[in-house]
């Protein structure tokens, strides 16, 4: 909804969600992928300190149209995300 775009929750949303792979479940890397054509997703991936892995990426059919589409992937370590992290929240 339109209402609700561009206010940050997303991106709160997504912070909590890497908070509990890193902290709960203990995953070294978190990997998240968004259509070329999203340039607020990938504007959000990178705010949050995601960095593109271009050879992972890949292409897929549009089940609509048969266009081409180009998948990116991203890729976000637990070091990089806790610097992030804590300069956010206020802790060191």
């Amino acid at each position: 909804m339109k209402l609700y775009r561009r206010k940050g929750y997303g991106y709160r949303a997504f912070l909590l969600g890497l908070n509990y792979c890193y902290r709960e479940l203990k995953l070294p890397k978190v990997w998240a992928g968004c259509y070329e054509s999203n340039l607020a997703s990938q504007r959000m991936l990178e705010k949050i300190g995601f960095v593109r892995n271009r050879s992972e990426d890949t292409s897929e059919v549009d089940a609509f149209n048969g266009a081409e589409i180009k998948q990116l992937t991203y890729v976000l370590s637990y070091e990089n995300f806790l610097k992030i992290y804590k300069s956010l929240s206020g802790n060191s």
